[in-house]
């Protein structure tokens, strides 16, 4: 089954013959299921996935968050979108053998990931989520289509500042090969729709990197391949006050010796 609509078709076919389009998903699919691992096996139960985008038919069923009762916010602007990932989830829903109640099964959020206010405030994100409780939040194969005008480190950021401590980050991004036939195939494939609502913003690694800076990084196998960055990290704990690390021990007989008045006797 083909999700993708007449705008993604029309852009995804001139661009297939400069970029491994299909190489690049898969990277990012097997980011995404890797960081999804790390996450729930260190306890996180909920997903807030930021330009969800179209799901793929083949993968749906073996990775649907409900079998796992996780729940999950699915968030875009493309009203097309929106609709088949909500005939998804109702289909879901409608199969429920495992006994999740409506608020594990995942929902879907037609909102401008540009704006975090309006999405973390979200009546959707506050009945499906505990924003006080860790959460991975997949900003994955959506970011380099957000224009510097726009501070997409500064969007993210927001959404950072939100997460509960414990959180994943899972960030995939278009980057700059270091080839010269890399570069010159990633400049034309910029230029094959000058006007679309959705440029191709390549970014250096290294910038990529920077986003995530003062995050404790999280080792992944998947190494993006040659025109795609992936980067995981978890928001950190805060470190104990001194006086919770370590409490002042008063033995019980302390409190109970007097010092008797000079020339009192007993």
């Amino acid at each position: 089954m083909n999700h993708a609509t007449p705008a993604d078709r029309a852009h995804g076919d001139p661009t297939r013959h400069l970029l491994p389009v299909d190489t690049i998903a898969r990277h990012n699919h097997l980011f995404t299921a890797e960081i999804r691992a790390l996450a729930v096996a260190a306890g996180v139960t909920q997903v807030l996935d930021l330009g969800c985008g179209m799901p793929t038919a083949a993968d749906w069923d073996r990775n649907h968050p409900t079998w796992l009762g996780i729940r999950q916010v699915a968030v875009d602007n493309d009203p097309i979108v929106i609709s088949v990932r909500t005939r998804q989830h109702h289909k879901a829903a409608s199969r429920n053998t495992h006994g999740y109640g409506a608020s594990a099964l995942p929902a879907t959020l037609e909102a401008d990931l540009r704006n975090p206010g309006a999405v973390l405030t979200s009546a959707t994100v506050r009945r499906t989520l505990s924003l006080g409780k860790p959460t991975l939040l997949l900003a994955t194969f959506v970011f380099h289509h957000i224009p510097n005008i726009h501070r997409p480190s500064e969007i993210l950021a927001r959404y950072l500042d939100a997460l509960a401590p414990g959180s994943y980050i899972a960030l995939s991004h278009l980057t700059i090969p270091h080839d010269l036939d890399g570069k010159r195939r990633l400049a034309t494939a910029r230029t094959v729709n000058p006007d679309d609502d959705k440029p191709l913003i390549a970014r250096p690694a290294a910038t990529l990197d920077g986003w995530l800076h003062g995050l404790e990084p999280v080792p992944v196998h998947e190494d993006g391949g040659r025109f795609l960055h992936v980067v995981a990290a978890r928001k950190p704990t805060p470190p104990l006050p001194p006086t919770a690390r370590h409490p002042r021990h008063r033995g019980p007989a302390t409190a109970a010796i007097q010092t008797a008045p000079p020339g009192h006797h007993r």
